[in-house]
């Protein structure tokens, strides 16, 4: 199976937080699924810790070399992406977690996300 981990999925997973559901942290270190995070993660991370919005153990350095540990792949910006996003109804306004959901629907990959919001919206979950 192929995964796209949302930003807190992705930032739980890292820093061993209890918020992940065992099935979410199955999928996660099942040696047989890939896990793909966003670029757009990524950089949401980076902004909100460069403007003290976020407090980690880790740095964006330590993330993303636990990341390649781990094997996971970082997941650019397609046009087919940006295609999505251009189409893509409103419930809601969060740039970060619509180009992901984009990214989702563009790679046919299943996002691991406990936000609800995501529901709205036609791609594939796993919690």
């Amino acid at each position: 199976m192929k995964y796209l981990l949302d930003t807190n999925a992705l930032l739980w997973a890292m820093e061993n937080d209890g918020h992940l559901t065992e099935k979410a942290r199955e999928a996660i270190i099942n040696g047989d699924n890939d896990i793909y995070v966003s670029i757009a993660s990524l950089w949401e991370i980076a902004i909100k810790l460069s403007i003290n919005k976020l407090d980690l153990t880790k740095t964006i350095d330590e993330i993303i070399q636990e990341m390649e540990h781990q094997g996971m792949f970082i997941l650019q910006i397609s046009l087919n992406a940006i295609r999505n996003v251009r189409n893509m109804p409103f419930h809601h306004r969060d740039p970060f977690d619509r180009l992901i959901i984009a990214q989702a629907q563009a790679d046919d990959l299943i996002v691991i996300t406990k936000d609800e919001i995501f529901e709205e919206y036609q791609v594939k979950l796993h919690w």
